[in-house]
Order: structure tokens, then C-alpha cells, then sequence
């Protein structure tokens, strides 16, 4: 994420298998935002192979597929500039598929 540029970035280049086509994760998605000087609302919902990422109230929206070899263990967030973390929560979504 860097509000200074106006950009955010997910780079899949690790998030599994990714050689299956050479344009895949060869480069980092991008999604331009208006920042301006206020904080920024982001809401991620992750589930074993999508990420869905909303921000400002849904006015930019993000989707990314992954093909994962294994469970991840690790999501890593970055930042540049001016940037600082106001709250962090993760809460686990109850599955709609019926366990027997």
C-alpha cells in the first residue's frame, strides 16, 4: 500500500502454483486510489484460494484467485511513506458448506 502514489499492490509471484501461465503472477496487480490526507478503511476477506479486498466502503474492489499447494501459514502487509496502522482484526467467517 502506498497512499503517497496512490496505489495498491498484491503481488501473487509466492502464492502457489503460479507457472501454469507465463502472464499469471509476472507482475504485481495494481489498483489506483484516492487517498488524499485521510486514513483509509480496508476490509480483506481470505479464504483458501481468493482474496477479496474492499476499501474506502467498497468504493475500490480488488479480487485475486490463488492456487495454493498448501495451507498458508503467513500474510504479509507492507507500507510506505506516511503510512501507520490504526487497527488490525481478524475474525474467522462461519462456513456456508454443512459439515456432517
Amino acid at each position: 500500500l502506498d497512499p503517497e502514489s496512490g496505489q495498491m499492490l498484491v503481488d501473487r509471484s509466492h502464492s502457489g502454483l503460479v507457472d501454469f501461465n507465463e502472464n499469471f503472477a509476472a507482475q504485481a496487480h495494481n489498483m489506483p486510489f484516492l487517498a488524499g490526507d485521510k486514513s483509509v478503511d480496508i476490509r480483506i476477506i481470505l479464504d483458501q484460494s481468493s482474496m477479496e479486498i474492499f476499501m474506502d466502503d467498497g468504493r475500490y474492489v480488488m479480487t485475486e484467485l490463488f492456487f495454493p499447494t498448501e495451507y498458508y501459514s503467513e500474510l504479509t502487509f507492507s507500507a510506505s511513506g506516511q503510512t501507520q496502522l490504526e487497527e488490525f482484526a481478524i475474525r474467522e467467517i462461519t462456513s456456508i458448506w454443512k459439515h456432517d
